[in-house]
Formats: structure tokens, C-alpha cells, sequence
């Protein structure tokens, strides 16, 4: 434990792709949005163990500044704000088996201006761009990636 922090607490730490430099860069997940998490089931372990990563480190496409996202709080949505996005080829069910992933979704994954990841989901995909999540032109104001 140094200087007086608990580490325990601190969460978990996850490489990403930064998308101005190409390198990496690290994302925060919070030990109390892990243990929520934890409290959801294998499904949702298993997606923040499996999903949130590949997300990170191998995004389909990466925007910036949310314009319309309903779980955000109004006026923090900076242009730091981030939506890292993936088309994963499987999913998990409420067990934790793995199965195929639906052909008509997209996972994303929200990281704030202090590179925490404080959401996650699936989401549908977009009629024609399949690897981008539905509404993509008018929910972020652009594309980094």
C-alpha cells in the first residue's frame, strides 16, 4: 500500500488504444463499478473480463463527445468523452457459456475525460456501417477512428 492508498480499492487498469498517438494508453474501470458488476452475474463479468477489452485494444471505430447520450448527465459531455466501439464474433449467456454474437449489435464501451470506463453494453448495430452502433452520424460529434 503506498502512500495510504488501498490498492485493493483502486479498480482495474486496461490498456486501450489511444487514437490521436496510436499508442496506448490506460483506462480506468472503478472497484465500484466492478463490483456491480460482480452483483449482475457471469454474464456481465465475463463481458467487462472479455468485451471491455477487446474494445479497447481493438476498436472498430473510436468517437468523440457524446451529442446524445440518455444515461450521461447533461453538460459533461466533453470532448474528451469517448465511445470505444467493437464487433465481437461471441457473446456470453446469463451462465457464462459462451455463444455466437448477434449479427445485428455492436458492443460499446464509454470512457470519460480522466480515461475511466463507466459504461458498457450492447447495442444495435447500424443498418448499413454493421461495425457502428445505430444513430452513429448524430449521437457523437466525430470520429477518431
Amino acid at each position: 500500500m503506498a502512500g495510504g492508498e488501498d490498492t485493493r480499492r483502486s479498480g482495474l487498469t486496461i490498456q486501450a488504444i489511444d487514437p490521436i498517438d496510436g499508442k496506448t494508453c490506460a483506462v480506468l474501470i472503478s472497484h465500484g463499478r466492478l463490483q456491480f458488476m460482480k452483483q449482475l452475474g457471469l454474464r456481465a463479468i465475463h463481458e467487462t473480463a472479455k468485451m471491455v477489452p477487446l474494445a479497447l485494444q481493438k476498436p472498430t471505430a473510436i468517437f468523440e463527445g457524446l451529442s446524445d447520450e440518455q444515461d450521461e448527465e447533461k453538460g459533461l459531455r466533453g470532448a474528451g468523452w469517448r465511445c470505444y466501439v467493437t464487433k465481437p464474433t461471441t457473446a456470453f449467456k446469463a451462465t457464462g457459456a459462451q455463444h455466437p454474437a448477434p449479427t445485428d449489435q455492436v458492443f460499446v464501451v464509454f470512457v470519460n475525460h480522466e480515461r475511466v470506463a463507466y459504461n458498457w453494453r450492447w447495442e444495435k448495430c447500424d443498418a448499413v456501417q454493421t461495425a457502428l452502433p445505430a444513430g452513429y452520424e448524430g449521437r457523437f460529434r466525430k470520429r477518431l477512428l
